[in-house]
């Protein structure tokens, strides 16, 4: 092959579309053009840019598809802007290159089976020449002696008729022993366990020696790799050939069964022959292809003998030795995005539904009437609800009954959660700033402007982040009753695993985690400020909710959010630990070093955002944070636990030598929100900041560079694992992506839209030759805050899909590089 692909082209076209990106941008701001055109000209550039991308991804799965068929590989023809044509013309030269080495194999075997019939001539004339001939002269011998004794001697006749029968019983089983061992498929008549009795009867009438056969329960054939059974045969056969000609042996002991631990099938072959010395090992053909069979099935053999002490043969084979690419291209569950779609459906119907109560709610505040008929709506929202929990019941099979009931209750919580970021959430915003509202755009004097603001803002907080919990739980029970409601039907053929949790946990920890470094980088000021305003004018006591109130209203749903998932992660990386399975050990190691890193991590840029404005002003949520990194600390220890205890039990399997990258790597990356806040706040320089961002740089570009082989052995079957999951439960994804965000992006958005316009009117006063902007309480609601609720949520939804689509985009890249270094 002449070189590697390179990712140069990828990267130069995708700088190539940022660059046009951003100048356009500038452009069009430049010249004034509305912010939402702005954003149809970016989405559709976007979606441009990635056609070139996707219809070469597509063309590399049909050539992969046709490699793997031994088909013939479409013509390609280079076109601009073309990225990943480079990779096109590495894939021709894999398949000239598999064409070549194809033609040498078929040279080679043809070789080697010429070789091995003639070692199997010679194999078998010595078989045949120790046992059927030997047994044969002896019949011979034993009918002549009864044709000589049947007159004059019965009684020898007799017994050397008794010796005839016995010598034919041993001819006959030694014929088909022999028999067996010629067959090119010799399990198909009978199984493993029957075929080595037989062997184990020849070899008794062969050598004279008692045979113990001891064979347990043998494992699935999944859980070893493909020919297991015959490779185990053979080397029985080989085992027993040696025995019969050197050992002379009078016991020969033969177990297969489990090893203890259920990780490992062991084979123990023991005879009390002649043995031989250790230092003087054997180099005979059948014991060097017992080596090399058991290692061809991933184990290995272990010969031990003394002068005079027999020999004893074991051959261990570990069990789950399933090829990972296979075991992860089984078919992932998908129905949580089933189930996201139909929450996705309910909660857009049921925002458009709750939309005329909301319109009656602000006609409050604008003097109008409000009609009998919200109650009718508010009805309709409910049975839409109901109607959810129905479909995911009725159309998503489930296991059993109350897991139907369950899906049901997440349809539920889905749609409700949904309603309430594409709406739902302006209503309690709305009710947050009653007071403001009711007052309405007109002067105040400076205490009754700042008791107005405050209790605005802790109003619109608490009202927001209580709206999204009694959400859930409503969606939860009136989807649970729409799962009652709806017939329970179970398709075992279509339930072929469990519902993939683990993707949705991740995305809810990267959300949440977002979510509260960004709570804790505003509202530590936000509450300083707000308790300067209020100490200053002495109306702290007047206040509906105290500004101290303010940690505990806006982080705890993301804090919370975010300790749930980790526990949710935790218990299952136990569990994987229990197993005992070598795949789902190493996959146990690296996440559990990873969430302690992620738990670090978050603990320490949100403490360092704590501490500086503890330095200054001592609040509530610089303690509330400072507390919270201890519950994340704590939980890192918790992670990292896991981590050295599943390190000790891959103490053989981790042992590359760059390997301390893997674990170098992550710590730096989550570090380095840290570290830039540091030198923010001028705790660093920012000369430890470059220097911070080489070493990372350095250590990510040497690991990109190592080959395959000095990586984590299952490290791209993990990675394979999480992009069929997410490529399965894309949208679930992306909706538990954005939804830590909610109640804190709906309160901001509320604050911006209305409680901000209302500071110049109330101040409107002490603001000499302040203009007012024409602002009304309907444009401030109905014209500001409604139709950006939706709109905000469309955009999160948007960033969100694109943020995992570009995360299975990249992960695609990244097997399709691994593989091409195999």
């Amino acid at each position: 092959m002449k070189k590697y692909y390179s990712p140069f082209a990828l990267y130069a076209y995708l700088s190539m579309v940022l660059t046009t990106v951003v100048l356009l941008t500038l452009l069009l701001v430049k010249v004034n053009t509305p912010w939402w055109l702005i954003l149809i000209l970016l989405v559709l550039i976007g979606l441009g840019s990635l056609v070139p991308v996707t219809a070469r991804l597509d063309l590399i799965q049909r050539m992969m598809r046709n490699l793997k068929s031994g088909l013939t590989l479409p013509t390609i023809k280079q076109r601009w802007p073309d990225p990943l044509y480079p990779l096109l013309q590495q894939m021709y030269e894999f398949n000239s290159l598999d064409q070549d080495i194809t033609n040498l194999r078929v040279g080679w075997m043809a070789q080697v089976a010429q070789g091995a019939a003639q070692e199997e001539r010679n194999r078998l004339a010595r078989e045949l020449h120790d046992s059927i001939k030997q047994q044969l002269f002896s019949m011979q011998m034993s009918a002549a002696a009864v044709q000589q004794r049947w007159e004059s001697d019965p009684d020898g006749a007799r017994k050397a008729l008794n010796d005839l029968q016995q010598s034919s019983q041993e001819a006959l089983a030694e014929m088909n022993a022999l028999l067996l061992q010629l067959s090119p498929a010799p399990l198909e008549r009978v199984g493993l366990t029957q075929a080595i009795q037989e062997q184990c009867e020849a070899l008794g009438y062969r050598s004279g020696a008692k045979i113990n056969c001891q064979i347990d329960e043998l494992p699935e054939d999944a859980l070893l790799p493909s020919g297991w059974q015959e490779s185990i045969f053979r080397i029985v056969q080989e085992a027993f050939s040696n025995i019969a000609r050197h050992a002379r042996a009078t016991q020969v002991v033969l177990r297969l069964q489990k090893d203890d631990a259920g990780q490992q099938l062991m084979l123990k072959i023991e005879d009390n022959g002649q043995g031989f010395s250790s230092t003087a090992e054997p180099s005979g053909q059948g014991l060097h292809g017992i080596l090399k069979r058991a290692e061809a099935l991933g184990g290995q053999a272990q010969l031990s003998s003394k002068p005079g002490q027999g020999v004893l043969l074991q051959v261990n084979l570990p069990l789950l030795a399933i090829d990972l690419e296979e075991e992860l291209e089984a078919q992932v569950d998908n129905r949580l995005n089933r189930i996201a779609c139909i929450s996705l459906l309910g909660g857009v119907l049921s925002a458009i539904a709750f939309l005329p109560v909301l319109l009656a709610q602000t006609g409050i505040y604008l003097e109008m009437t409000i009609e009998n008929g919200i109650w009718l709506w508010l009805a309709l929202v409910i049975g839409l609800l109901l109607a959810t929990g129905w479909l995911a019941g009725r159309f998503i099979p489930a296991a059993n009954r109350s897991a139907q009931i369950m899906q049901s209750a997440l349809a539920g919580i889905g749609a409700s959660i949904i309603a309430y970021g594409a709406l739902l959430a302006a209503s309690p915003a709305i009710q947050g700033m009653d007071a403001l509202l009711n007052h309405g755009l007109k002067p105040a004097s400076e205490t009754q402007t700042s008791i107005l603001i405050i209790d605005a803002a802790l109003g619109i907080f608490a009202w927001t982040h209580a709206a999204f919990w009694i959400l859930i739980l409503v969606g939860a029970g009136l989807g649970a009753i729409g799962g009652l409601l709806a017939v329970y039907h179970s398709d075992s053929k279509t339930i072929k695993s469990e519902m993939v949790w683990r993707p949705i946990a991740s995305m809810l920890i990267a959300g949440s985690s977002c979510a509260y470094l960004f709570g804790a980088l505003v509202l530590p000021t936000m509450e300083v400020a707000m308790l300067e305003n209020a100490m200053k004018f002495g109306v702290l006591r007047e206040l509906r909710f105290l500004p101290h109130f303010a940690p505990f209203l806006v982080l705890t749903t993301p804090l919370f959010i975010l300790l749930v998932s980790l526990g949710y992660h935790y218990r299952k990386l136990t569990q994987d630990m229990q197993s005992g399975t070598v795949q789902k050990l190493e996959q146990a190691h690296w996440s559990s070093f990873n969430l302690a890193v992620l738990s670090f991590g978050v603990a320490a840029s949100s403490s360092l955002l704590g501490w500086i404005t503890l330095q200054d002003i001592p609040t509530t949520s610089s303690v509330f944070i400072l507390g919270a990194a201890l519950l994340l600390i704590t939980n890192a220890i918790f992670f990292l636990r896991l981590t050295v205890r599943s390190r000790r039990l891959l103490i053989t399997r981790l042992q590359p030598r760059w390997i301390w990258l893997l674990y170098v790597i992550p710590a730096l990356v989550v570090l380095l929100p840290g570290v830039i806040l540091a030198t923010l706040y001028d705790v660093f320089s920012a000369w430890i900041l470059v220097f911070y961002l080489a070493i990372l740089l350095g250590f990510s570009l040497a690991f990109s560079l190592l080959p395959q082989s000095a990586r984590p052995a299952s490290r791209l079957a993990r990675i394979r694992q999480k992009a069929a999951e997410l490529n399965n439960n894309w949208l679930a994804a992306a909706v538990s992506l954005i939804l830590p965000a909610f109640p804190m992006g709906s309160a901001g958005l509320a604050i911006i839209s209305v409680m901000i316009p209302f500071v110049n009117p109330l101040d409107s006063d002490r603001l000499p030759g302040w203009v007012a902007r024409g602002d009304t309480i309907a444009s401030l609601l109905r014209g500001d805050l409604l139709p950006r609720q939706p709109l905000g949520f469309l955009i999160l939804l948007v960033i969100s899909l694109v943020l995992v689509g570009l995360w299975v985009f990249l992960t695609h890249l990244r097997i399709l590089n691994a593989q091409r270094r195999r």
